[in-house]
Formats: C-alpha cells, sequence, structure tokens
C-alpha cells in the first residue's frame, strides 16, 4: 500500500496495487475464520454472528475513511495552478498505516490448535466435496457482486442527474461521503435483525436480494418520472446500497464460516469470495458498455433480474437447520445424507 504512493509509472503503481489486492483477498476468509471461532459463536451461535458482522461491516466504514481522507487531501489544496498530484499519491499510500496497525493485531492473536483434516485435501477434492455448498455460498455471492460493482459503475452518472454535471473534485467527494455513509445504515439493520430475532441468516439474505431487485425494477420502470424527481431518485439509489448492507453484502461473508466443516472453512471461504471476485470483474466490463450503448434503464433491468436469480440461489441451495437456539448451516443436494437422516428421525427443517 505504502509503495503504491510512490511510484511515477503506470505499471508499477498497477503492479503493487495488484499486490495489495492478494493480500485483502488472503485476509478475506482468514479474518471470517478467525472471528467465527471464537468463544462468542461457541457460546452463542447469534453472538458468532454479529462478531462476524461487525468484522465484515468494518468494509462500510473503510469506504467511508477513504472518501474523507480523499476531501481532506484535496480540500486543502491551494497551488495555483492546482495540482492533485500529491493527493493521489497521500490517499494510495495511506493505507499502510491501518496495514500496520492491522498486522501489529494479527501478531497479538494467540495461535489456535492446528487441524491436519485440511492438509489431506486437494483443491480439487475438496471443491468437488463442497460443490452443492460452493454454489449456495459461492453462487449468491458472484450474483450480488455483479449488481454490486455493477452499481458502483453508474455512481457518477446518477450523481450528475442529481447534482448536475461539473463540480470540482472537493464538491465530488462530498456526494461521494453522502453516498457511502447513509448506506451504514444496512448493516445496523442487519445487526438488529441478528440480535432482535431468532430467524436465519437466508431469511436475512432474502430479505436483501428482494429489496435490491424490487427497489431496480421500480428504477427501471419509472425512470421518466424519478429522473425529474432528482432526490427521490438519489434515495432509491442509496437504498440499493442499504438493502446491500442489509443483506447479500453482510450474509455472503457470515454463510461460509457457519457452513463449511472447520478443517476446509478458511479455504472454501475464499472460494466462495473468488466467486464474488470473478462476479465482480463481470459486472464491472458488462455493464459499462450496456449503459453507453442501452442507457440506464437496460442496467436497471439487468441488475434487478439478477437479484431474482440471486434470490433462486439462496432459496433453493441454502437452508437453514434449527437445533434449538442455535443455527446450523446445511446445503441442499440431490442426496443430502444429512436430510435423509433428518428426514427418518422426523426432525423438521426452518427455512
Amino acid at each position: 500500500a505504502l509503495a503504491t504512493g510512490v511510484p511515477h509509472n503506470f505499471w508499477a503503481v498497477s503492479w503493487f496495487r495488484f499486490l495489495v489486492g492478494i493480500g485483502v483477498g488472503g485476509s478475506y476468509p482468514l479474518c471470517a475464520t478467525l472471528s467465527a471461532s471464537t468463544k462468542a459463536r461457541q457460546t452463542n451461535v447469534r453472538h458468532g454472528f454479529l462478531q462476524t458482522l461487525a468484522v465484515f461491516s468494518s468494509q462500510g466504514f473503510g469506504l467511508v475513511l477513504a472518501n474523507a481522507v480523499a476531501l481532506l487531501s484535496v480540500a486543502h489544496v491551494t497551488e495555483e495552478p492546482i495540482n492533485y498530484h500529491s493527493s493521489w499519491r497521500i490517499c494510495s499510500g495511506i493505507g499502510a498505516v491501518l496495514a500496520l496497525f492491522a498486522l501489529t493485531l494479527f501478531l497479538q492473536v494467540p495461535e489456535g490448535p492446528r487441524t491436519s483434516a485440511g492438509s489431506a485435501h486437494n483443491t480439487l477434492q475438496v471443491i468437488v466435496d463442497n460443490r452443492w455448498k460452493l454454489m449456495g455460498t459461492g453462487g449468491s455471492w458472484f450474483l450480488f457482486d455483479i449488481m454490486f460493482y455493477a452499481n458502483s459503475l453508474f455512481t457518477s452518472k446518477v450523481l450528475q442527474l442529481v447534482f448536475g454535471k461539473g463540480g470540482d473534485l472537493v464538491t465530488i467527494f462530498k456526494h461521494n461521503l453522502l453516498l457511502t455513509i447513509v448506506p451504514l445504515l444496512g448493516f445496523a439493520v442487519a445487526g438488529a435483525y441478528l440480535w432482535f430475532t431468532n430467524r436465519s441468516i437466508k431469511a436475512l439474505q432474502i430479505f436483501g436480494f428482494a429489496g435490491m431487485t424490487i427497489t431496480y425494477f421500480l428504477m427501471a420502470l419509472a425512470l421518466d418520472h424519478i429522473e425529474t424527481q432528482k432526490w427521490l431518485f438519489l434515495v432509491l439509489y442509496m437504498l440499493t446500497f442499504v438493502f446491500a448492507n442489509a443483506g447479500p453484502n453482510a450474509t455472503t461473508f457470515i454463510l461460509p464460516t457457519f457452513v463449511f466443516d472447520e478443517s476446509v472453512r478458511s479455504t472454501c471461504h475464499g472460494f466462495s469470495a473468488a466467486a464474488g471476485k470473478v462476479g465482480a470483474v463481470l459486472g464491472s466490463s458488462a455493464m459499462d458498455p450496456m449503459l453507453n450503448a442501452y442507457g440506464l434503464r437496460a442496467v436497471f433491468y439487468a441488475c434487478g433480474s439478477i437479484g431474482v436469480l440471486g434470490l433462486l440461489v439462496t432459496v433453493f441451495f441454502v437452508k437453514t437447520e434449527a437445533e434449538g437456539t442455535s443455527y446450523r448451516y446445511a446445503l441442499i443436494s440431490p442426496s443430502d445424507p444429512e436430510a435423509d437422516a433428518s428426514k427418518e428421525t422426523g426432525q423438521g427443517t426452518d427455512m
């Protein structure tokens, strides 16, 4: 992260950002499994959910902090002609400070007992053995990230419709700051749901996908009207992020920590997250040409349709089975021995 603020060559910056991506990608499954392996989960599964949610919600606060740093870095540029050369270097390299802070905390985490079961699995066998579970966790993450990253692509288009074209970088970052603060409400909704209700994570993911789908279709159908109601347009657009954070943006991170066996949990969480990043690349590369060729309405329809697919994957591949006051996660497969055993013993299933 520190090195990205130093080079004067585009390819050097790209290379260092690539290395940052490896580090961030590797920390995803590690942070998730670490937060889910604490005493909080062992004593109360719901507390484990909340702890994992708290870890992931740092992403939302990080987005706010990133825009705040960018705003401060450009707001203090007074030289004429205006030169933001140092501003982008500050924004690029300041992540090293937080990474160093995180490293000091990680080094203080006690080493847990090593499991030998995971070493016996090769990568392909892990995928085969957990294919139906990965269909649920990775499939929903893949579809969600198509929508989520595509949504971020046309943020500038939405801001132009609401606030008009033009404006300096200070104004742009102020608008971006607004768009990152409001969606934090979604994490609050998810936290309240986990704290005050006794329903499953699956229901929360369905809620989020359904909310995003309805909002996208509503925006597509009423685009001509809401484009003239600028603040209504902005509210609906931000609502998609609120539903995302209250639903699949949080639940896709939590689910793999409770679906998979401990010996392959981190590996399968990584596979699920990787599926999400494939969706992010697909959404980023496909939606921009669609926006330029067919306009915003087509993109909203496309995102709504993908939301329907996310709903179907969640409904048909993810199920939660209630056991007392906690939830054990399983995935539907054509020949699920655990499900067959449940039928034989007469145990019910809480969907």
